[in-house]
């Protein structure tokens, strides 16, 4: 059972799409705010995932992951230099990919489901670059209270996430 924020962006609409295609029970987040709710609803609906809007908020996203009891819990979450820009700010890369995965990782672990929970970074990051994209946002390990292990915490680049069709770390197997 999985439990994908970031649902409508490039790697996980395909990721819902292949989760449901292999008969996984899979719930797709989308923004409360999404001016294209109703047409994301459908599509994902339409593929046999249930849909769930619940806001950014901690209180809320505690409550969705332990109505939901996910196993795994994928944190596809980005934003655009041009959505921060119209956004003045509030839509940056350290509120969003950041801030959210943050919010989001302290509801898995609160929730006492316990989750394996899926980090997605962007092709190319790297911890010694300029551009606050590309860098490593931090270590999400001890962001929320409680040390997360091997087996609870992956961190996948873009081009690793759907080539193969079953994500794998060492020998454990994701979904």
């Amino acid at each position: 059972d999985a439990f994908v924020a970031g649902a409508t962006g490039y790697a996980g609409r395909d990721l819902v799409r292949v989760l449901a295609e292999s008969g996984k029970r899979v719930v797709a987040h989308l923004r409360p705010d999404s001016s294209r709710r109703d047409e994301w609803r459908g599509r994902f609906e339409a593929l046999g995932a249930s849909v769930d809007a619940t806001p950014w908020d901690d209180a809320a996203m505690l409550e969705a992951l332990r109505r939901h009891s996910p196993s795994v819990v994928y944190a596809l979450l980005g934003t655009t230099r041009a959505r921060g820009r119209a956004s003045g700010g509030q839509d940056d890369y350290e509120s969003v990919d950041y801030g959210l995965t943050a919010l989001l990782l302290r509801a898995a672990v609160a929730s006492g489901v316990r989750p394996r929970f899926v980090y997605l970074s962007s092709v190319g990051a790297a911890p010694n670059t300029n551009n606050a994209y590309l860098s490593n946002p931090g270590d999400f390990t001890n962001i929320a209270g409680a040390t997360l292990t091997n087996n609870e915490l992956f961190y996948l680049q873009a081009g690793n996430l759907l080539n193969a069709g079953t994500l794998v770390n060492t020998d454990k197997t994701l979904v």
